[in-house]
């Protein structure tokens, strides 16, 4: 009696590669969207470090007044950038998510000028971060930095 050879991959086989492609892609995807997270929190700390540049400077010229804006939580950073005169070298950088919940970059000053903080909520950590006039950064985990939390 003659036998036949089937040649081919039998049904169980195949649904043991569809499943360890489908839980690789989900690994695969997954991580990227952490990736991209992380990516926009890194924009965000580096905006917030061209603002203190471009107040510093502005401060060096104005006595060591930077634009006054005491308005709890604080106004979008940008509207300080073109009506204070801030000398950014494009344009003032917008928030990767503006318009999105709780992202955008905050200014708050105190009534005399003399102090700020700066701030932007971290999509990564939920987290706001913020730098203070005197250099210092901080991290407040449920509520936007004022003032007060600068040392």
């Amino acid at each position: 009696m003659k036998r036949i050879l089937y040649s081919g991959f039998t049904m169980i086989e195949l649904l043991i590669v569809i499943a360890i492609i489908g839980i690789l892609s989900t690994i695969v995807v997954m991580t990227y969207s952490n990736d991209q997270a992380s990516a926009r929190d890194a924009e965000r700390k580096s905006d917030l470090e061209q603002y203190r540049n471009a107040l510093e400077a502005y401060a060096n010229g104005a006595n060591g007044i930077y634009p006054v804006d005491s308005s709890v939580p604080g106004v979008a950073a940008d509207s300080i950038c073109g009506a204070s005169g801030l000398n950014l070298t494009t344009t003032c950088p917008v928030d990767p998510k503006s318009g999105t919940g709780s992202y955008g970059y905050k200014y708050l000053s105190n009534a005399g000028g003399t102090k700020y903080v700066l701030y932007a909520y971290l999509e990564r950590t939920s987290t706001y971060f913020g730098l203070c006039s005197d250099g210092v950064s901080i991290s407040l985990p449920t509520y936007a930095p004022t003032i007060a939390n600068c040392p």
